[in-house]
Order: structure tokens, then sequence, then C-alpha cells
């Protein structure tokens, strides 16, 4: 079993594409000058919470398909160059 392009990027497409909620929420978090401001994080701290939630389990997520990715690297024989296979983006087509 070899290495694939098809196979790295099965892999990648389990990490879901995200937006994260906190990028939105520290443009409300800033003072006019440009300072965080603490009261406006007390008011939102359940929102703050849920932010940081979210951004907890996306790490999780990218983190195993770095430990796919990794297994990948060291568990499977690697071809030679002469056996790489040339990667057909029009093969990803519909899969989305």
């Amino acid at each position: 079993m070899t290495i694939t392009n098809k196979r790295i990027v099965a892999v990648l497409k389990k990490v879901p594409e995200k937006k994260f909620q906190i990028s939105e929420l520290a443009s409300h978090l800033i003072d006019s000058k440009g300072k965080v401001d603490i009261a406006k994080c007390l008011d939102r701290q359940s929102e703050i919470n849920l932010a940081i939630a979210e951004v907890s389990s996306y790490i999780k997520s990218t983190r195993s398909a770095v430990e796919e990715l990794k297994y990948l690297g060291t568990s499977l024989r690697q071809p030679e160059d002469s056996e790489l296979e040339p990667f057909d983006f029009e093969d990803l087509e519909g899969q989305e």
C-alpha cells in the first residue's frame, strides 16, 4: 500500500472548514483604544466560553487528522519516485 495524493486529501477533508465565533466576538471586546475591555468580556463570558469550546473541539479534529497523516507516513511503504501516482483534481469533483 502506498501513500497517494488522494489518500492525503481524503484525510484532510475530514477536518471541516471553520469560521470561528471567537474571530467575530473579539472585535466586540475591544475598547476605543484597541485594548481588551474587561467589562465587555465579563458581560459576554458565556459567549467567550462557547467560542473557546468551539476552538477546542476543532483542535481535537485537526489532531486526529495529523495523527492519521503521521500513521500514513510511518507505517506504509514509501513509494519510489517512479511509483508516485499523478494527482487529478477532477477526481474530487462531486465529493464535497
